[in-house]
């Protein structure tokens, strides 16, 4: 029996239904078959755009899986155009009910994947959204605390873990609690041993504050607390090292001798997993009940309808979804 893999189509304005077709037509991915939540008649006009030979059917009932034809599930039937490079109202409600529609067949159906095309954080918000983007929104779908997820980078080079995600530099520091850094850690080190099967994960942790605070002058949650969490995976025997200056780690390479680093805010991960890993990187966001990837990237408006972007990232969030929901 194929692997099944639900895709979420994103907002079909920007490059994820090119990246999604270009996916699709690899020989890599002949075991599985696909569910496309989007818009009909709006991944017609993609594929047609893009030039692709999938076949595709419109799903007539949830369970209407084919062999060789991707099916589309779409619970919207009024007409949505495509506008590349747009931000709009429309776009941002279909990209909202796509991940609603994706999110609850993933659930009924066990241990199928989800994997999501990027989405535009102000066609959402236009369209009524309230979440800053699709960590908080799947964790609310799946009914899980929102601090009871987390945001997790993935490459061949480099795996991140972020305390925080899409929240003000201001706000940072008091989200970062002594519980919630126990509760992201031990989110991690499971991900790494349960997904990953890594026997003995070696995980380093960044300060929060420049030099790791310099011994309280420039900050004292190194001190407070972060340092004694830390001591406390040591003495059970867990490979949680830190607190690091970032600076400093990521300049000297040490992150090339962990299998994680657990970064205090956005930024601070983000930056060097990019620099390191921007075409082939994945997003996981682990302590869901599903599976969930998509590519370390956005909608990239600006170059939208141009059949010139690169489906890497993509292509890697699929085969990682794969591997982890089938192997």
């Amino acid at each position: 029996m194929d692997k099944i893999i639900a895709i979420s189509a994103g907002d079909i304005n920007g490059i994820g239904p090119e990246i999604i077709f270009k996916t699709l037509e690899l020989p890599s991915f002949d075991d599985c078959s696909f569910v496309l939540f989007g818009h009909y008649e709006a991944m017609q006009f993609w594929k047609k755009h893009v030039g692709s030979k999938v076949i595709m059917h419109k799903m007539e009932h949830p369970d209407d899986i084919r062999p060789s034809s991707v099916g589309i599930w779409s619970t919207i039937e009024n007409p949505i155009p495509v506008q590349m490079g747009k931000i709009d109202i429309d776009a941002g409600y279909l990209s909202i009910r796509s991940i609603e529609d994706a999110v609850h067949w993933c659930l009924s159906h066990p241990p199928c994947p989800l994997v999501t095309a990027p989405i535009h954080k102000e066609s959402i918000h236009l369209a009524g959204s309230t979440f800053a983007g699709h960590t908080e929104m799947l964790a609310s779908l799946c009914e899980v605390s929102p601090t009871d997820v987390m945001m997790l980078l993935t490459s061949e080079k480099l795996t991140v873990g972020l305390m925080t995600v899409h929240v003000p530099i201001k706000l940072v520091a008091e989200l970062i609690t002594e519980e919630q850094l126990y509760k992201k850690i031990d989110l991690i080190h499971k991900a790494l041993s349960d997904l990953y099967k890594i026997s003995e994960p070696k995980i380093d942790v960044l300060g929060l504050n420049p030099h790791a605070g310099d011994g309280g002058v420039i900050g004292d949650e190194e001190i407070h607390f972060i340092t004694s969490v830390l001591k406390k995976y040591q003495e059970s025997g867990k490979l949680v090292n830190g607190p690091f200056p970032a600076d400093a780690y990521f300049g000297s390479g040490n992150w090339q001798k962990s299998d994680a680093v657990v970064a205090m805010y956005h930024d601070q991960g983000l930056i060097p997993f990019k620099l390191l890993a921007f075409e082939t990187g994945v997003n996981i966001t682990i302590g869901l009940p599903i599976i969930r990837t998509s590519p370390d990237h956005g909608t990239a408006f600006d170059i939208a309808g141009k059949n010139s972007a690169n489906p890497r990232s993509f292509i890697e969030a699929v085969h990682l979804a794969k591997r982890l929901s089938y192997h």
